[in-house]
């Protein structure tokens, strides 16, 4: 028999106080004050209070995704970085002196990144969690599962039963059942929406505008969503930028009428990969790095640098070229740090 996701899973598991997620039968620990920012992205965002050191590991998986292409392997390879000690019942599901336990933290996670997408999730949360980071943090929770025998994917409700009881006898204050449906739906997400967004002025992300497919459509700033149309890679060479779901890359449009092909202020577009030179881009060391302040992205060709127009950071915000000025709205995290 599997186990389906129930609706309205995170009615009664989860409670927003703040910038705090408590989930029922979870340990949590109180979450600290975020003071420190960049002009482009929030360094510590809500999933790192949630799950201290789960931004930092997100970092790391973020700089082996841009080098391997494969950001579901990434997240998976920080298990060792956010579990202390060896995998066990003890390193996972009991506290660690006065903190909560690891598991615990990352259900919180969990549960907060599919509370958004519920008609209780808050209007003024300005914290993101990043896709890194509910990967990381589902696996943390699928990882505690296998240990008391749940298999996500093929579970009954005897063998639900039988995992409560080991984790009653030993004490532990943790509801297999509500984490098990989570985690169920956090990997539906997931299966679509591991996105590898490139982030700009005031965390807005690169966007394809209208969603659309065609060769020529623009390219704008806007609010980070997992759509299909903010996710974007490198290709194999390293020099392109391509849109995985429309198979097309990010280009500029050629000036026509003037002796310079490029000249500031022409649009940023996606286009057919491999059509022209236009494409080909390289991307400064910050941008990729784990430097929360980002870096340049250079069109190749013009040698000018991808700049969001009139350093306006609002949604509809359309990119074009420019003289590489170092600005902060030329500023740029490939995958993002947090």
């Amino acid at each position: 028999m599997k186990v389906s996701v129930r609706s309205g899973i995170i009615v009664g598991v989860a409670a927003v106080v703040g910038i705090g997620v408590i989930g029922v039968g979870v340990n949590s620990s109180t979450p600290r004050s975020v003071t420190i920012t960049s002009p482009q992205i929030q360094l510590a965002g809500l999933a790192d209070n949630l799950f201290p050191g789960v931004g930092q590991a997100a970092g790391h998986a973020a700089t082996e995704a841009n080098e391997t292409g494969d950001p579901r392997k990434a997240a998976a390879n920080q298990l060792p970085t956010v579990i202390p000690g060896p995998l066990s019942i003890e390193t996972v599901f009991l506290p660690v002196g006065p903190e909560a336990a690891v598991i615990g933290k990352a259900l919180n996670v969990v549960l907060a990144r599919l509370l958004r997408d519920t008609p209780d999730a808050p209007t003024d949360q300005d914290d993101d969690i990043t896709p890194l980071e509910f990967a990381i943090s589902a696996n943390v929770v699928e990882q505690g599962l296998s240990l008391v025998g749940i298999d996500i994917n093929d579970t009954t409700p005897n063998e639900v039963a039988a995992a409560q009881s080991v984790l009653d006898k030993v004490g532990v204050d943790f509801n297999v059942q509500t984490a098990l449906d989570s985690l169920v739906a956090a990997e539906e997400i997931l299966a679509t929406r591991l996105d590898s967004p490139v982030y700009g002025l005031n965390g807005r992300v690169l966007d394809i505008v209208d969603n659309g497919t065609a060769n020529g459509t623009r390219v704008q700033m806007w609010d980070h969503t997992g759509a299909e149309n903010q996710q974007w890679t490198m290709n194999s060479g390293g020099n392109q930028i391509v849109n995985p779901h429309t198979q097309k890359c990010l280009d500029v449009v050629e000036a026509v009428n003037s002796s310079d092909l490029f000249p500031n202020g022409v649009p940023i577009q996606i286009s057919d990969c491999g059509r022209q030179t236009s494409e080909q881009w390289r991307m400064a060391d910050e941008v990729t790095d784990g430097n929360p302040v980002g870096g340049a992205i250079i069109n190749l060709p013009s040698g000018k640098c991808l700049d969001v127009t009139d350093n306006v950071s609002a949604n509809g915000t359309r990119l074009q070229l420019w003289d590489c000025t170092g600005g902060f709205n030329q500023q740029w995290n490939f995958p993002p740090y947090y």
